[in-house]
């Protein structure tokens, strides 16, 4: 890869209107050369919050009780728009250009290179292996400018049911690392990328950062950041990371609210006492996860708590203050500061 340039070692989000955060520029000779170049602007602040949002579940409820943020496979993404294996040139992985490169080098050693004349496996293997170690974590900005798409956002992530988790970015990158600003950009403008701009020896992140950081801009309004990390060490038989080197601990103090859904509460279990008091009775075996969480948050009296909240004459949702009181086993006290 040529022309690699980092200004900025702790990137902050984009504020120009025509600037762009990582920058890649196609070269038109034969073969292809595709150039990235990594380049955060002077003038940008990163967001001082951070939000994961999550639905009700043994993974999410888990990830807050042990206070570790999953870093997933990009490769396992639900939307096959985002991170996708198509944005890197193909002709770039055929069998002559391959075998520059370590990686490549050794397996061709090992299994003959018939297996390698097909662009298309050289492709899936280089990513299969490559992606094994690499994690990638998504959560969101959370300030003025990308209040008014929370709603969305809880819709998208939990259906208005689940929990989320605030968190003080500060503290949080001295755990991480620094966030990326995922660039929202038309499907004509997205980078592309190809083995033939790297030189062999050269390093694989900075056009890893511009593939992990790009999405269509249909997405914009998820305001997401990324930690991307690349230092997994995977189990070579099963060609991936194993969970316990995707969990990436942080320190609990990062945590500054836990957010409860509008409809977390079934309301049939609601027994309401007053307007700032109500009393939650779940089956434990049924919701065992949710029971699980309220529990959590009745014994950390410490931790701020809020349950998003609508009033009958506002068409808006708003955190309202709360604690909880874990009464007995499954009865718990919802008390209302606000």
């Amino acid at each position: 890869m040529q022309n690699i340039k980092i200004k900025e070692m702790h990137p902050k989000p984009f504020l120009s209107a025509s600037g762009r955060i990582h920058k890649s520029s196609i070269v038109n000779r034969s073969p292809l050369k595709i150039e990235n170049v990594i380049e955060y602007p002077e003038l940008v602040k990163t967001p001082g919050k951070l939000i994961k949002f999550y639905a009700v579940s043994a993974n999410s409820v888990d990830a807050l009780l042990n206070n570790y943020l999953y870093a997933a496979n990009p490769l396992l993404f639900n939307d096959p728009f985002d991170c996708p294996v198509q944005l890197w040139n193909l002709d770039s992985f055929r069998y002559e250009n391959i075998q520059r490169f370590a990686l490549f080098e050794d397996l061709i050693r090992k299994l003959g290179e018939d297996r390698f004349m097909s662009p298309i496996y050289n492709r899936n293997l280089f990513f299969e292996s490559r992606m094994a170690t690499l994690g990638i974590i998504c959560l969101h900005e959370f300030s003025l400018n990308s209040s008014d798409c929370q709603d969305t956002l809880w819709g998208y992530y939990s259906n208005q049911q689940g929990f989320a988790v605030k968190f003080d970015s500060c503290i949080l990158r001295k755990s991480l690392g620094a966030p990326f600003q995922v660039e929202y950009l038309d499907r004509s403008q997205l980078d592309k990328f190809s083995l033939d701009s790297i030189e062999e020896g050269e390093d694989f992140l900075p056009m890893f950062l511009r593939w992990t950081t790009q999405k269509k801009k249909i997405w914009e309004n998820e305001y997401e950041w990324r930690f991307v990390l690349q230092d997994l060490e995977a189990d070579t038989l099963m060609m991936d990371a194993p969970d316990k080197e995707r969990k990436r601990t942080y320190c609990k103090d990062a945590i500054s609210e836990v957010l409860l859904g509008l409809k977390f509460f079934n309301v049939t279990n609601m027994v309401e006492v007053s307007e700032k008091e109500s009393y939650y009775i779940i089956d434990i075996e049924k919701q065992k996860d949710q029971c699980d969480l309220l529990s959590f948050l009745s014994d950390c009296s410490e931790l701020k708590v809020s349950h998003m909240h609508m009033k009958q004459d506002e068409l808006a949702i708003r955190p309202r203050r709360c604690e909880i009181f874990c009464e007995a086993h499954g009865r718990f006290h919802i008390k209302y500061l606000e």
